[in-house]
């Protein structure tokens, strides 16, 4: 059972699949915003071409 306890193969995959996880959270966290962000550019630019065609 200490074998096994003291066995540390396998732990960079797991450390590297936790790393990989919470960077692929934030870049949607980060896109979502920027969508948001993209999405009220857009609107706010067909508002004032409807305004300005009249």
């Amino acid at each position: 059972m200490s074998r096994f306890w003291s066995d540390e193969t396998g732990a960079t995959a797991v450390e590297y699949g936790i790393i990989v996880g919470v960077l692929s959270l934030a870049l949607i966290a980060i896109f979502k915003d920027a969508q948001t962000i993209i999405y009220n550019v857009i609107v706010q630019a067909a508002t004032k071409v409807e305004a300005a065609g009249g």
